[in-house]
């Protein structure tokens, strides 16, 4: 990976490989100046700048999430020893380390620049201005650019949050983009998904183009999110939670996906932990919420330890339900029980909640 190109202005130039993954690089100089002063005349002094690209980002590999470029500083005075240090950047990500920091006169340093990128498609131009204390060159600008391609993306991005109707199924369409040099072989989408009440697949062919060298390959798809009934053991509290998995030739992608019931009563904080602050005393409150009005009909526990109140009978959205350990230290440090909310009013009839004691 060697630079196309590399000019420089007056009394500072740029040089030397950009180490960014799998790119080219080029220096090009940008019309923008920095004044000067040489035997009483202002000069100005054109940055250094360093055209990166095309960068390919690898999501699982947090090396590429970054571009870098090493400029040479050359010290013009005769006479003068530069001390070189940073007066501005134009962003908190971008990194600058000189070496050495201190450069007598004729002699040159290593100016790295350093940026953090992110996964989506961008064009990243930062600067550094060091400050040199030198009267016949004050100070000195670099800049680098840089076009950065994800290898692969999906939108939308991050976590994947369903509601569905009980016993049925939701469905939430994604977009998948891989970037690639257009000299590198194409490959077909893998599709996967973690839970057996998960499934994706293809909304259509991929589409492909491709501009300055690199290949775009969009991909549609859906992924459906099943929930049993009511009635059906595997409801449990109607909350789920799996993983998908997109993959596309070497490069792969991965979505947290949580899904609820619509209507569906929610109990929290689940797990309730109880931490008995000595050995036969330890309460909590439990709430209980739905979308319409219900009433608590009966709340019983696993263990004659966990001892309950809640007001039974009364129709609301919201309910609480104060829990108590009166129990004794049990020979385990933990220990697992169970709260069962018995409901009236709608057609989930039961939530089971999971209560650790904490010894």
């Amino acid at each position: 990976m060697n630079p196309r190109k590399t000019r420089h202005a007056h009394n500072h130039h740029g040089a030397g490989p950009a180490r960014a993954g799998p790119v080219c690089a080029g220096l090009v100089l940008a019309a923008i100046g920095v004044l000067g002063c040489r035997g009483g005349k202002e000069e100005r002094i054109l940055p250094a700048v360093a055209e990166v690209g095309p960068v390919l980002v690898d999501p699982n590999e947090p090396a590429t999430w970054q571009i870098q470029h090493t400029f040479v500083f050359r010290n013009p005075s005769t006479r003068h020893a530069a001390t070189l240090e940073v007066a501005d950047k134009s962003c908190g990500c971008t990194q600058c380390f000189v070496d050495p920091p201190v450069v007598p006169p004729g002699q040159t340093a290593r100016v790295e620049l350093r940026v953090g990128v992110g996964g989506e498609v961008q064009r990243r131009e930062e600067a550094v201005t060091l400050r040199t204390y030198l009267p016949e060159l004050p100070e000195v600008r670099y800049v680098l650019v840089a076009h950065v391609y994800p290898r692969l993306a999906a939108r939308p991005d991050g976590d994947i949050t369903l509601q569905v109707p009980a016993g049925g199924q939701a469905t939430a369409n994604l977009v998948v983009e891989a970037y690639q040099p257009v000299a590198e072989q194409q490959y077909p989408f893998r599709l996967h998904t973690l839970h057996n009440r998960l499934r994706m697949e293809a909304a259509g062919p991929p589409a492909t183009e491709a501009a300055n060298g690199i290949r775009r390959v969009r991909f549609e798809c859906q992924l459906h999110a099943a929930c049993p009934d009511f009635e059906d053991q595997g409801f449990g509290d109607g909350a789920f939670s799996g993983m998908i998995e997109i993959g596309y030739g070497p490069w792969q992608l991965r979505r947290n996906v949580f899904w609820r019931a619509e209507g569906a009563v929610r109990a929290w904080p689940t797990p309730l932990l109880l931490t008995p602050q000595n050995r036969q005393g330890a309460s909590a409150v439990l709430y209980v919420d739905a979308s319409k009005p219900f009433a608590l009909r009966r709340v019983s526990a696993s263990s004659p330890a966990l001892v309950s109140s809640a007001q039974r009978g009364m129709k609301s959205q919201h309910h609480q339900i104060a829990v108590c350990w009166q129990g004794k230290a049990p020979e385990s440090p933990l220990e697992e029980h169970r709260i069962t909310v018995e409901i009236e009013g709608l057609r989930q009839r039961v939530v089971h909640v999971p209560v650790y004691v904490l010894w």
